[in-house]
């Protein structure tokens, strides 16, 4: 099977197809695949999806997946690895960008995501259109610093793709108590931070007791709660994570 890998931390790929040049394939990185115009299938793993204007595909690395065009379809696709993640990193008192893609790189890799379109934001839909128009138009006409453009506006992009994986995990998780699934969320959010694990610290951010929380984690399934200890608060580590001319 063909396994594509990305030479650069990020790239930006338009293109209008009458069919898919290659068959399934893997990738070793993140891919975003919006549908600008067109209809067709995307088939991941065993799954098969219709698409439309304005779908958004998320591709983890390792994902097989191809594309069946019914109708002649424009792709853009945006292709990033955890090189680029982790470029976008600063270590400012000022700023808790670093933190935030942290957080980001744990969010894509979750295992909430499933493989359809990952837009469930109402809202969202009309700002990412806007936000890829933009794209389009900055690779297009390659204006001066179009490269610095295009890269805030990717960072947008993945923010608001992040954000769609939380809704969804929210929506999967379970609700034993009027706090637990935010605790669960926050608990996947901050493993790369084990200070933030502690029961204490858990507690107090969500202005609950102690007691309260070892109430919730005792009956939550234990691989959410696996990465806190009541006792030590110790957090393990961040699991590995895991494109083609036609995706």
């Amino acid at each position: 099977m063909l396994v594509r890998n990305l030479f650069e931390p990020y790239e930006i790929e338009y293109k209008e197809l009458d069919e898919c040049p290659v068959g399934s394939h893997r990738n070793t990185f993140f891919e975003l695949v919006y549908i600008v115009k067109g209809l067709g299938t995307h088939c991941v793993e065993k799954n098969k999806f219709e698409y439309d204007p304005g779908t958004l595909f998320l591709l983890l690395p390792q994902h097989v997946h191809s594309f069946q065009v019914s109708e002649r379809t424009s792709f853009l696709f945006i292709r990033f690895n955890d090189i680029y993640l982790k470029a976008q990193k600063v270590k400012s008192q000022h700023s808790n960008l670093g933190e935030w893609i942290q957080k980001l790189e744990y969010i894509l890799e979750s295992n909430y995501h499933l493989p359809g379109c990952v837009l469930h934001n109402r809202n969202d839909k009309p700002l990412v259109a806007a936000l890829i128009d933009g794209v389009i138009r900055e690779y297009v006409n390659q204006q001066e610093m179009h490269r610095e453009v295009v890269q805030q506006i990717v960072n947008t992009i993945i923010t608001i793709v992040a954000r769609n994986i939380r809704i969804i995990g929210a929506a999967n998780l379970p609700a034993e108590s009027d706090h637990s699934a935010e605790i669960i969320r926050y608990i996947h959010e901050q493993i790369p931070f084990p200070e933030k694990l502690k029961a204490g610290v858990i507690a107090g951010h969500f202005n609950i007791s102690p007691a309260i929380y070892t109430n919730i984690s005792e009956n939550t399934p234990a691989k959410v709660c696996s990465n806190t200890s009541p006792a030590t608060g110790s957090g393990s580590s961040r699991p590995g994570s895991a494109t083609a001319p036609c995706g």
